[in-house]
């Protein structure tokens, strides 16, 4: 291998690990960004920052997952959104995918009426 080889070698994994960074750095400000969001969103929901902050704590990994939706040319791009971080903090992962469950079973049966 010619030096010019390990040259090129060594830019092209400097610049994927660059990238990589990048987008870790993205999702790390997602989240801190979605977490102050959502505690004052819960705050002005639940009135009791203690038990919001509890929330917060407690659920931001698996809300963080769930506001992530698939966008751009087929869908490989995800895209943070905040108003579906802060309801998940506040009502819990497990009530927004019973939600999202129900939904797709009504919208399956070609129910397209919001539920009561």
């Amino acid at each position: 291998m010619g030096p010019l080889t390990k040259w090129l070698g060594g830019a092209a994994l400097a610049g994927i690990a660059a990238l990589a960074l990048g987008h870790w750095w993205q999702l790390r400000r997602e989240d801190e960004n979605g977490r102050a969001t959502a505690l004052k969103g819960c705050v002005d929901q639940l009135g009791d920052e203690a038990r919001c902050r509890s929330f917060v704590e407690e659920r931001a990994t698996d809300c963080g997952v769930i506001a992530r939706h698939p966008s751009g040319p087929r869908g490989r791009t995800l895209v943070f959104v905040q108003n579906d971080f802060t309801e998940c903090v506040v009502v819990g992962p497990k009530e927004i995918l019973q939600r999202r469950a129900d939904a797709a079973a009504r919208a399956a049966r070609g129910d397209h009426t919001d539920p009561p």
